[in-house]
């Protein structure tokens, strides 16, 4: 597969921990170095603390694929791809349309259908809408601008993940918005789109894990802890 050098720098930040992103590779992550890593830390709960455990988890998968199973031509894409076809979306943000996002695609060479995934890693989809056990909380106007900290996922091997990306979907307005980005994550809520009660609205959260360990936790800014267990041996 060829792929950019941006990509190949992103794909190392992408499939590493919370605490190697933040501390040991450069170039990841926000700025501010270590005193950063010091500061995001306070919003993640210690895998050794214990939760409430989660009977329900049909809102977190292990796929890869474009939320809805949506297909989109690959020429209506401004994304970027791999060069390997079927290609699949490395980065990058774009709003489609519902004749985008909803067309049919009789060629298999343009379809665009899933998110590219390094080979030790799997794609976890988590669905934050309105209606999910785990809804995303919005962010109030005197909050926009604090830091206020994106769930987390948790893993049996002390590993904390951030989210990559999201898919937005706006029903009233037919749009679906697809953002990831490889190299600062989404750590802080006002980076995602904010969810109303009063708009039909659904709000995936992408996130990139190393291949073969359990998930255990989701948490959110520093406690809310919900516990499970989720099995990323197999990949999609």
């Amino acid at each position: 597969m060829l792929l950019s050098a941006r990509f190949s720098i992103a794909a190392l930040c992408l499939a590493a921990p919370l605490g190697l992103l933040t501390v040991t590779l450069a170039g990841c992550g926000d700025s501010g170095g270590e005193s950063a890593a010091v500061e995001e830390a306070r919003y993640v709960v210690p895998n050794d603390e214990p939760g409430t455990p989660m009977s329900d988890t049909s809102f977190i998968t292990v796929d890869n694929r474009i939320v809805g199973g949506r297909l989109i031509s690959t020429t209506a894409s401004k994304l970027n791809l791999t060069d390997e076809k079927p290609r699949r979306i490395i980065d990058g943000r774009q709003v489609f349309t519902k004749a985008q996002y909803t067309a049919f695609v009789n060629s298999p060479v343009l379809r665009l259908e899933k998110i590219f995934c390094p080979a030790d890693a799997v794609v976890i989809m988590v669905n934050v809408g309105n209606e999910s056990p785990f809804p995303l909380k919005s962010v109030s106007s005197a909050d926009r601008d604090k830091f206020i900290p994106a769930p987390v996922l948790h893993d049996d091997i002390g590993n904390t993940y951030w989210p990559v990306g999201y898919f937005y979907k706006d029903i009233d307005n037919e749009t679906l918005e697809i953002n990831i980005d490889l190299s600062r994550q989404f750590k802080d809520l006002n980076r995602i789109p904010p969810l109303s009660r009063s708009k039909r609205q659904e709000l995936t959260l992408i996130f990139q894990v190393n291949l073969g360990v359990n998930l255990t936790a989701i948490s959110y800014g520093g406690h809310e802890k919900r516990t499970f267990n989720i099995s990323t041996t197999d990949r999609f």
